[in-house]
């Protein structure tokens, strides 16, 4: 029933002989079954052999072969928090170059004059606000005490 070769790969051998005729489903023919087809073997090897001929490259091959170069230019744009973190830097930078240049020029006064100007000297600035004691701005009532016999 399957020729001098036997059933392909996963068929079954039938326990009882049948009357199906062979019939190639490629090439139609009558004489041999599909998976002994020559026309069939010839155009698989074939789609093989291109497949074989035509090698995909991965990005890292290109680049290990001088195929495909690296972007040198590429530069990824700042974000938000990166610009406002060079802003804020600058800002600082200038601040604390005019606070500098405001003592400088204070000490320059103090030593031509020969005396300290302590009533017109400028607070330094400082992160930390100042503190009021809490008795200098509420005034505390005390209760009258109840005197009874």
């Amino acid at each position: 029933m399957y020729g001098d070769k036997g059933p392909p790969k996963g068929y079954s051998v039938p326990r009882y002989d049948t009357n199906a005729s062979k019939r190639c489903q490629t090439c139609s023919s009558k004489e041999h079954w599909t998976f002994e087809c020559p026309q069939r073997q010839v155009s698989t090897s074939s789609a093989k052999k291109s497949a074989a001929a035509t090698v995909k490259l991965s990005r890292s091959q290109m680049l290990r072969y001088g195929i495909k170069q690296r972007s040198i230019n590429f530069v990824p744009e700042p974000t938000e928090r990166e610009l406002f973190d060079a802003e804020l830097k600058e800002l600082r930078n200038v601040l604390t170059t005019e606070v500098r240049q405001e003592l400088k020029a204070e000490k320059a006064a103090t030593h031509k004059s020969g005396h300290p100007r302590t009533a017109q000297a400028a607070p330094l600035l400082s992160a930390e606000p100042t503190r009021e004691s809490p008795l200098d701005s509420v005034t505390i009532k005390k209760e009258r005490e109840e005197e009874g016999g």
